[in-house]
């Protein structure tokens, strides 16, 4: 690794491609091999690992870490550098995205431009996000291979499990999740990519366009939810859900089609259950 040259407020490694207009703030760090573009705002104490492209007009939030390496990666680096260098995939920055304070991005993942990622937020490995997406505070799209379509709104605290693919336009509620793991014993005590230690590991959801999941519900291992469905509040859902059909309860079932229920009513579900 090449010694490092004052940049600003901040320090730069490595082979970075970085324009005149780089605003780099105090204890920020770029490492590698890293393709910046045009008005690039990197905030106090956030650091950045090649292979990493980032496009125009991007900022990034105070101590965020961007392109992190999976642990696999963390464990070589540290045994054979004794910190993190750059060497591992690519992860991409598309144009005007904002990247709040605390957000984690794991290499090998992609974010289209116009995205939004609130602070606390974590993006792990292989996590393909589309254009004007907003990805809530504290919420985990935890991957590999998750691919979330455009225009999505991902409310905060919620879990978005590997395997998951939604299309575009789509609302999730806080705490709402998705999941694919039959047990819940199913990685106890295997380390990450240990041989076995994805065994009981399914599809997760497949989600189509114009959805809309409710607050601190939850969609199971393996299930589709067509255009449009609807999932109320705190519900559980274990099998599939029909084109435009509105879900509730635990287990969820059907309650009547979404064309039935005039617009303003499709935030809450407390109304529906008294009918």
């Amino acid at each position: 690794m090449a010694d490092y040259k004052p940049y600003m407020s901040g320090r730069i490694y490595g082979n970075v491609k970085a324009p005149t207009d780089l605003k780099l703030g105090e204890g920020a760090e770029i490492y590698g091999n890293v393709r910046l573009g045009k008005k690039v705002v990197v905030s106090d104490g956030a650091k950045l690992y090649g292979p990493l492209r980032i496009g125009n007009n991007v900022k990034i939030g105070m101590n965020a870490r961007i392109g992190y390496p999976t642990l696999g990666l963390l464990n070589k680096m540290l045994e054979e550098h004794g910190k993190i260098v750059d060497g591992g995939l690519e992860t991409v920055i598309g144009d005007d995205v904002f990247i709040d304070a605390d957000v984690m991005i794991y290499e090998d993942s992609k974010i289209g431009n116009n995205v939004r990622i609130f602070h606390h937020a974590t993006i792990r490995e292989k996590v393909d996000i589309g254009d004007s997406s907003m990805i809530g505070c504290y919420t985990v799209i935890d991957g590999p291979y998750v691919k979330i379509g455009r225009n999505n709104f991902i409310h905060a605290q919620s879990y978005i499990c590997s395997k998951t693919t939604m299309g575009d336009q789509n609302f999730f509620g806080p705490q709402s999740g998705t999941i694919n793991e039959k047990t819940a014993q199913s990685r106890v005590g295997l380390p990450s990519y240990a041989g076995d230690a994805y065994r009981d590991l399914e599809a997760g959801p497949t989600i189509g366009n114009g959805c809309v999941i409710g607050e601190a519900a939850h969609l199971m291992m393996s299930v589709k939810l067509e255009d449009n469905a609807v999932v109320g509040a705190g519900a559980l859902v274990t099998k599939n859900i029909p084109n435009g059909e509105v879900w509730i309860g635990n287990p969820a079932k059907k309650l009547k089609h979404r064309s039935q229920i005039p617009n303003y009513e499709l935030d809450t579900f407390k109304h529906l259950e008294e009918k």
